[in-house]
């Protein structure tokens, strides 16, 4: 069985489970590793590691039930957060922002079950058609340092470019963002339009975009920066603010504009 297929099988375990008490080793004995292995293994196909998955996933759902008109502490008791304090801390440090106001911001938040997705080479080089690129581009994985897979989302194609798929929602909103951050003379990943003059492909909701990996530092700096905020009123408004120092450090050591 190939290692897609193993963590596939944990994924959807987890999915059936997530208001019990689901340990590594009882994910690795279903699998036939060690718990060293297989935290390992999952860790390099999911793309995160696998107590923070298990833990974004019982966020997701008892987020989802919240908005469905669900006591706040009963869905975060039953998802197995010991109390709703632990719910919240939990939640700032996933999405940066109180439960409350990602509703503010998002109106509402429905569960989708992770399906966990691995796209054969094939399939991608046939959505890279939709662009007026290069086709015959190496496309990899994209990996930090110690070699393990960032997501299960995200490919670098070639050296200049970065293809991504996630909810059109998301992706649209992820450029809107990019294209304010370049009228303001900073680098960004700004959407390659495909040959239809869209940002985004198809029914299949793919982007690609200009690689700028340097302005992924500055954003997760100040992503931590915030979540680690938790005493101070309205932090997630000032997150504008906490980049923009980080921003102006950074570009004192590796300018981001020309």
């Amino acid at each position: 069985m190939q290692n897609a297929d193993i963590i596939r099988k944990g994924v959807e375990y987890i999915e059936q489970n997530l208001k019990t008490d689901i340990t590594p080793e009882e994910l690795a004995n279903m699998a036939g590793y060690s718990v060293w292995h297989y935290q390992r293994m999952f860790a390099q196909t999911v793309g995160v590691p696998l107590a923070a998955y298990i833990n974004r996933r019982r966020l997701d759902r008892a987020l989802a039930e919240i908005c469905s008109k669900r006591k706040a502490t009963d869905a975060a008791l039953e998802y197995g957060f010991k109390s709703y304090a632990g719910f919240y801390k939990a939640f700032l440090r996933t999405y940066g922002c109180s439960p409350k106001k990602y509703l503010s911001i998002y109106g509402t938040h429905k569960s989708l079950t992770e399906v966990l997705t691995m796209r054969t080479e094939k399939e991608l080089r046939r959505v890279l058609k939709n662009w007026d690129v290069p086709q015959d581009m190496p496309i990899n994985d994209v990996r930090i340092a110690d070699g393990t897979r960032t997501t299960n989302n995200i490919w670098q194609v070639g050296k200049d470019y970065i293809l991504k798929t996630e909810d059109r929602a998301a992706l649209l909103r992820n450029a809107r963002v990019a294209k304010a951050m370049a009228k303001h003379g900073l680098s960004a990943a700004v959407p390659v339009l495909t040959i239809n003059g869209g940002e985004v492909s198809g029914f299949a909701d793919f982007e690609l975009s200009e690689r700028n990996v340097r302005l992924w530092d500055p954003c997760y700096c100040a992503a931590g920066i915030l979540s680690e905020q938790h005493d101070v009123e309205n932090a997630y408004d000032k997150f504008p603010e906490i980049l923009e120092a980080v921003l102006h450090g950074y570009n004192s050591e590796a300018p981001l504009t020309a």
